[in-house]
């Protein structure tokens, strides 16, 4: 357990965040069995390699095209060690990985364009939360991602059903939704 020796790296808290739930390890090779793929995620997963592999003989400066990575599918890896100090530094690496910003971003720009369209308010509401999350997928679903889809959803029910809802009612069914998705995050 991490905890025994406070200096010592916290090995049980990093599994946690990287949402590991158990690790193990394998005594007889013999009876190995590989576990089968989602179709989902094969086809997520596609995705995002696609993505990728269109932007990076995109950009001539490939120190750029990591961070294009980043802003674009929530993939950090190819971002440098000095990029990640310098974005560190200035206060700007968590614009360079997808975020509640991001999220909240594109479900606005979702809602604006969907009102040059004619469709009721429920449509247009469905329609921002279908495209927010299909972002929010494409970007991984990690915890912010997941807690900004929250708040969405709560302003698009909200919204759909013309209520004046409080921020704080928000903020609070928000939270409830995020702990009924995931109860460990907190």
């Amino acid at each position: 357990m991490g905890t025994v020796n406070p200096d010592l790296f916290d090995y049980e808290g990093w599994l946690f965040t990287k949402d590991v739930a158990a690790t193990g390890y394998i005594r007889n090779s013999a009876t190995m069995l590989r576990l089968g793929r989602h179709p989902v995620m094969a086809v997520h997963h596609r995705l995002r390699q696609r993505i990728r592999d269109a932007i990076n003989p995109a950009i001539e400066d490939k120190s750029l095209a990591g961070l294009l990575i980043a802003l674009a599918i929530g993939e950090s890896s190819e971002i440098s060690g000095t990029q990640w100090q310098t974005l560190s530094k200035t206060g700007t690496n968590h614009l360079f990985v997808i975020s509640g910003l991001h999220i909240g971003l594109i479900g606005s720009l979702a809602y604006k364009i969907l009102g040059f369209l004619t469709l009721s308010m429920v449509s247009r509401s469905a329609s921002t939360l279908l495209l927010t999350g299909l972002y929010a997928a494409l970007a991984g679903w990690g915890v912010p991602v997941q807690r900004a889809f929250s708040m969405a959803t709560v302003v698009e029910v909200a919204r759909s059903l013309r209520h004046n809802v409080s921020a704080t009612t928000m903020i609070c069914s928000a939270l409830f939704v995020v702990l009924l998705v995931e109860p460990l995050l907190f």
